[in-house]
């Protein structure tokens, strides 16, 4: 019993690992994107 509720508490801290970084990573290319459309604008003036 013990050792499902592990691989139970186990499986939801990959997953919950694997949407922190998801997140972040989405951030970071928005980041990025705003980055490069700044520079662009800029570049246009």
């Amino acid at each position: 019993y013990g050792f499902y509720f592990t691989l139970f508490c186990n499986a939801v801290m990959i997953l919950f690992d694997h949407h922190e970084r998801f997140k972040k990573t989405i951030r970071f290319r928005y980041f990025l994107r705003r980055k490069n459309g700044f520079i662009r604008g800029n570049l246009k003036f």
